[in-house]
């Protein structure tokens, strides 16, 4: 996880995080599950740009993935019911485009070096048994 319960409520202040969360208004509280799923589909959303580039999981978590990943999760909570002008839409359209930076290494994360350096695991890998028409082995055929 990129960021906690606790993040988002520092971000975003308790009485958003309350009416984001419960969303029939019967708690009057924070609804940790319903949080705690938001962040969670953060976190994928993240780890989907961030796994062609960055050896994941992470060792420690930059900031700027931090407050990335609390924007798509508070979008997320809103659950589809703001208009592009809306900050928290804003945010995640921001965010994501940030991502797609990473993703594409023009940006670069601050991260301690080993992490920077460790490359993408499981990746497909291609042999060749050599080519079947080269010149030195077609006998004059080519």
């Amino acid at each position: 996880m990129y960021c906690t319960a606790e993040d988002m409520i520092k971000r975003f202040e308790h009485d958003e995080i309350v009416k984001l969360t419960d969303k029939d208004g019967t708690a009057g509280e924070i609804v940790v599950p319903v949080l705690e799923q938001a962040i969670s589909d953060a976190t994928a959303t993240v780890n989907g740009y961030l796994s062609g580039v960055i050896r994941l999981p992470l060792l420690s978590v930059p900031e700027n993935l931090n407050r990335i990943s609390a924007d798509i999760a508070r979008y997320y909570l809103y659950d589809d019911v703001l208009d592009d002008a809306h900050q928290a839409a804003r945010r995640y359209k921001e965010s994501i485009d940030y991502l797609k930076l990473i993703a594409a290494g023009k940006i670069r994360l601050d991260m301690p070096a080993e992490a920077a350096n460790a490359s993408a695991t499981n990746l497909a890998e291609f042999y060749s048994a050599g080519s079947v028409f080269a010149r030195d082995k077609s006998k004059g055929f080519l």
